[in-house]
């Protein structure tokens, strides 16, 4: 309530700086590609029994249906799509979308 008494509603955004996702397991090996699609070039494939293994994604396309990866090292810039993801404290959908002039285009674009 504010100082009049009144009932009032404030919203805050707040920025996760390295958030921690694991794969789901519940789904077979996801695949990771160059791009936010199965359109682009798959680069390799992730072992879901290694569930414990933290990926942070730093980015996200704009149907929210794809994300970057940050980390770990040897992914960084690959995508993968974000329901292979359980992230802890947030959803995909709420990192920064990247600009579709940043993601390479396909060959069969």
């Amino acid at each position: 309530r504010g100082e009049d008494g009144q009932d009032f509603r404030e919203e805050r955004r707040l920025e996760v700086s390295e958030p921690a996702c694991q794969l789901r397991g519940d789904q077979p090996n996801p695949t990771l590609y160059d791009g936010p699609g199965t359109n682009y070039n798959a680069l390799d494939v992730l072992d879901v029994s290694q569930r414990g293994a933290i990926y942070s994604p730093d980015r996200r396309d704009v149907s929210a249906q794809w994300v970057r990866l940050n980390a770990p090292e040897a992914h960084r810039g690959k995508w993968l799509s974000a329901s292979a993801l359980v992230c802890g404290g947030f959803t995909p959908d709420k990192l920064r979308s990247i600009e579709r002039e940043q993601i390479p285009p396909t060959l069969n674009a």
